[in-house]
């Protein structure tokens, strides 16, 4: 009787130790939402070469983990990538996925890309009859319209804050003659070009004074606050001053009451001043090299990459040269 009854003690000790030190299952889990909070079914979540796929509810699941360091990720389609390190413990461990809308997702769900510009640049953009127009309003509705979206809409923006709109996600993209620039590149991304352009020098007519940059010293120059034409005035030494203006309109102004001595601005927007004002006239050379590009937020690669595409069909259609010589009036340079 004595044994039995030390027999089902030791027994007891035994099953009460093993069922002590038993290893509790560690798991992690969470649901994974997008940025309205609706729950995404059938998306394949990775952790470390592990995959697992949410549930009608949005929630993953994997179990039979070891502790440690681990990569958890999701990349689906039309949501930016997703990775954030988790460290997981011993038991239960719970990670809840936020997935955002890319650009272009959104832009297609709304049916219509926002289109950042500032709208006083003619000929690439203006105001007519209460509307913006313009080569580049033009050639954002073509883009559109091989997106198989419905127009654009026109968001009228200062040019000095209109790169930082486009960061604070005020719109889309920016359609505004901007030149791809190396620093630039680094804020956001571009396009294919879309037009070769430069600075050059304008001056009143009866100015035959000032015939290249080398008489700019001395003189007082006009130039759009921030803009490429800024920068190459601050490369030429010997400028008594650079007059610096919200938009070029207003430096143009100013030259033709002669409040300025020249203006330093992009080659087609000068040419079409000096086309219109009697009073103006283009000299010297071509002070640099530049490209038009279409900026996008740094991440909108699948924005810019059904852009590119849509230029490449325009300029093979022929409807890029049609809508080059409309304001232009002259054939694209091949």
């Amino acid at each position: 009787m004595r044994r039995s009854v030390l027999f089902i003690l030791l027994l007891s000790l035994v099953l009460t130790f093993a069922f002590g030190c038993e290893k509790k299952a560690t798991t992690l889990a969470g649901v994974v939402k997008d940025e309205d909070g609706n729950p995404l079914q059938g998306i394949t979540v990775s952790l470390d070469g592990q995959t697992a796929t949410t549930d009608e509810s949005g929630k993953y699941v994997f179990k039979n983990l070891e502790e440690g360091s681990y990569k958890l990720s999701v990349s689906v389609k039309d949501f930016y990538p997703f990775e954030v390190n988790v460290n997981i413990k011993s038991g239960e461990n719970t990670k809840n996925i936020g997935l955002k809308h890319t650009t272009l997702a959104k832009a297609r769900k709304r049916g219509y890309l926002l289109v950042g510009s500032e709208v006083a640049y003619a000929p690439f953009e203006f105001m007519q009859d209460g509307n913006p127009t313009g080569f580049d309003i033009d050639l954002i509705k073509e883009i559109s319209k091989e997106m198989g979206l419905s127009e654009p809409k026109i968001i009228d923006t200062a040019w000095d804050g209109i790169f930082a709109a486009l960061k604070a996600e005020k719109f889309d993209i920016i359609i505004s003659a901007v030149t791809i620039t190396e620093e630039r590149s680094k804020e956001m991304l571009f396009s294919d070009p879309y037009y070769d352009s430069g600075q050059i020098i304008a001056v009143r007519k009866d100015n035959n004074e000032i015939k290249s940059e080398a008489d700019l010293v001395g003189k007082v120059v006009g130039v759009q606050i921030n803009t490429t034409g800024d920068f190459a005035a601050q490369k030429i030494k010997g400028i008594k001053e650079i007059r610096r203006y919200d938009d070029i309109q207003q430096a143009f102004q100013d030259l033709e009451i002669g409040r300025i001595d020249a203006v330093i601005n992009d080659l087609p927007v000068s040419a079409y001043y000096a086309s219109t004002r009697p009073d103006i006239k283009l000299v010297g050379k071509l002070l640099t090299v530049e490209h038009y590009g279409i900026p996008a937020r740094l991440g909108d690669n699948d924005l810019i990459e059904e852009i590119n595409k849509a230029l490449k069909k325009i300029k093979e259609s022929g409807k890029y040269r049609e809508l080059y010589v409309k304001w232009f009036g002259v054939e694209p340079p091949q």
